[in-house]
């Protein structure tokens, strides 16, 4: 059930939450963090660990094997991102959702994280009013799914809807991120999004020919993201022929066939589906690199020195390595 300021609501509409004034006074400090910014902030470089969950995944941490850690998404128009945090147990929850619906499988991991919640707090941004009313049905259909649960989900952050309509038609804001050390959510976009983006992208596009709705790319036993296989050949030759033929289009074309909002989407939004389409397409061939990289599960772990994520596989090489190269000193002595 949806609370705000530790009362249950009664009237889930958008309207009614968006016009209550606590959350119109969190959605003013949340927006006025990008007043006097030439564009969007961006995410501190010497900040903490960095997690950004892209469109269609969602991830569930323990903040205590990523201290200091910054969760979040970017470039959601009429998609909206979402966050469900308790600074008591220090878990998190992130989502990026770009359709109305969820199944009982894609709320799997979210009631999961929901248990291991004493007070969990709610953050929404993005789902700007479009011309189809994409984004404000998302909103509202998270919402009722959210208050048909059981436990209590204090509401801190509504930037949706009307709320995150400019009088242009605009949306303000098509990001959201939490800094979990002080539970402080900023309007701010990951320079560095991490990494595989074409690959997790293409994992996204070829859900929609199954049944899952949401990818978890967090694994909790290793404290690693984790980006699991997909099988990029439930595309069959048709989408694959339209696919190589949207490459050959001019930009404003092609950008608007491959959004829903191709009017307010980031400077990179052409650039990441072309990178997308041509993995998918280099992905038919057997043995290329893209379909060993999309048939296999990849792992990464956060590096503090390079402050971005490594291979797991690479960094246990490497680390193996430097164990060999400071035994060897150890060796030599005993020989003398």
């Amino acid at each position: 059930m949806l609370y705000v300021n530790g009362e249950p609501l009664s009237d889930i509409s958008l309207t009614e939450v968006l016009g209550l004034a606590c959350i119109q006074q969190a959605t003013s400090s949340f927006l006025q963090q990008l007043e006097g910014s030439s564009s969007t902030s961006t995410v501190p470089d010497n900040s903490g660990p960095y997690l950004c969950v892209m469109q269609g995944e969602e991830a569930s941490v323990d903040v205590e094997q990523l201290p200091g850690l910054m969760i979040g998404s970017q470039d959601a128009t009429t998609c909206m991102v979402a966050i469900l945090s308790c600074p008591a147990t220090e878990r998190v929850w992130c989502a990026h959702l770009d359709q109305e619906l969820l199944g009982q499988t894609d709320i799997a991991l979210l009631l999961h994280s929901l248990a291991s919640m004493q007070q969990p707090q709610l953050y929404l941004a993005g789902a700007y009013c479009d011309a189809k009313g994409r984004g404000p049905k998302t909103a509202q259909a998270f919402l009722q799914l959210l208050h048909s649960l059981q436990p209590a989900i204090h509401l801190q952050l509504a930037c949706v809807a009307a709320a995150n309509t400019a009088p242009d038609g605009s949306p303000y804001c098509c990001c959201l991120v939490l800094e979990t050390a002080s539970q402080t959510p900023h309007p701010w976009v990951f320079v560095n999004r991490g990494p595989e983006v074409p690959r997790r992208l293409a994992a996204q596009h070829c859900r929609w020919h199954s049944d899952q709705v949401l990818i978890n790319v967090w694994c909790p036993q290793q404290h690693v993201l984790a980006l699991p296989a997909f099988d990029p050949t439930v595309l069959d030759s048709w989408h694959v022929m339209q696919y190589e033929r949207l490459l050959l289009l001019p930009e404003q074309q092609f950008l608007q066939l491959m959004s829903t909002s191709p009017d307010h989407e980031p400077v990179w939004f052409v650039q990441d589906m072309r990178a997308m389409l041509q993995f998918l397409i280099a992905a038919q061939e057997p043995h290329s690199q893209e379909r060993h990289a999309a048939s296999s599960a990849a792992h990464y772990t956060w590096c503090s020195s390079s402050h971005s994520w490594k291979s797991l596989q690479q960094r246990e090489a490497a680390e193996g390595a430097a164990e060999g190269a400071a035994a060897v000193p150890v060796l030599e002595e005993a020989a003398l």
